[in-house]
């Protein structure tokens, strides 16, 4: 295994976590818990390791963070989409399952 993602992976899996079925009236609070996640995760790692497709969901999902107060229905499904893509990721670099 492949401990330099096992933190990323982590942090994006809880991340996911939060964003499931959101009690009524908490949505604002699990997107917010959701994106200091994903800051953590993200927070000491290269993009240099990261193939293309990784990097650009790691640029729009800083673009969503950044106002993660305001965000609209199409916002949020990208939201979603790529805590998604991005915990499966580095679950599949931290595990190497494609190695």
């Amino acid at each position: 295994m492949n401990d330099r993602y096992k933190y990323p992976e982590e942090k994006f899996s809880q991340a996911r976590r939060h964003l499931m079925l959101p009690p009524r009236g908490k949505e604002v609070m699990v997107i917010s818990e959701a994106c200091n996640e994903c800051e953590l995760g993200l927070h000491d790692l290269s993009l240099d390791d990261l193939d293309n497709m990784a990097r650009d969901y790691i640029f729009k999902l800083k673009e969503l963070i950044e106002r993660k107060q305001n965000l609209s229905d199409a916002d949020k499904h990208h939201l979603c989409e790529s805590i998604n893509y991005l915990a499966y990721y580095f679950h599949d670099r931290w595990t190497e399952v494609w190695n």
